[in-house]
């Protein structure tokens, strides 16, 4: 039996290798890879969405509305790159009510009870994206043999719809992170070190002007 290896992407050094040991796999594998990683996001969305919600709550119930001024982003700086303005700043609603959580200030809702979570889906983000990759890469494998293969039509839809689940997937991971005001270590929270999403620019980008000039 013969094995004819395609590669329609560029793919990380370690799971090309595997490829020459592998065997092809079937569309309803890769079908089912495809879903496990929408899940997953799904999954994340909602309980992002959740935390937001809980922040917001509770923020408001003590004197803090949305767009309360300590809340504001002043964008001046050395940096020209567009950030996310959305996510920075609900970074810093989080970390001013962990402050107050920290100083025996109750939350209600408390919205790091929903960040628990979060944080367990972001430590399985990449072990769960890794295993569908793996069997993504297996369907570059096609048996010359078997009238088994995934039909050409088929895989194309299966591949566009893979590529962009990985992305929203991403995007959403990005999203947490940015947002993230607190971690889990060995199960005490501690707060977490701001991460500024980098955008290409949109509804919710802010430029941080570099000497008070800002580009065109």
């Amino acid at each position: 039996m013969k094995w004819l290896v395609l590669l329609p992407v560029v793919l990380p050094a370690c799971l090309a290798q595997q490829i020459t040991e592998a065997h092809p796999v079937s569309a309803a594998a890769m079908r089912d890879a495809v879903e496990r990683v929408e899940q997953m996001t799904k999954d994340l969305q909602t309980d992002l969405k959740t935390y937001h919600q809980q922040l917001l709550g509770s923020m408001f119930k003590l004197g803090y509305g949305q767009y309360h001024p300590v809340f504001s982003t002043r964008i001046n700086g050395f940096e020209t790159r567009p950030f996310d303005l959305e996510d920075f700043n609900e970074f810093k609603m989080g970390r001013l009510a962990f402050d107050m959580k920290s100083q025996g200030t109750e939350l209600m809702p408390d919205p790091f009870i929903v960040w628990a979570g979060v944080q367990q889906r972001l430590n399985g983000f990449n072990d769960t994206l890794d295993k569908a990759r793996r069997v993504v890469v297996r369907t570059s494998i096609v048996d010359a043999n078997s009238s088994r293969n995934i039909p050409d039509e088929e895989f194309k839809r299966l591949m566009n719809r893979w590529r962009a689940a990985v992305k929203r997937a991403t995007d959403q991971y990005e999203h947490a992170i940015a947002v993230r005001a607190v971690q889990y270590d060995k199960g005490v929270m501690v707060p977490s070190p701001p991460s500024i999403r980098w955008t290409s620019g949109g509804t919710n980008a802010a430029t941080i002007c570099g000497l008070g000039v800002c580009p065109p």
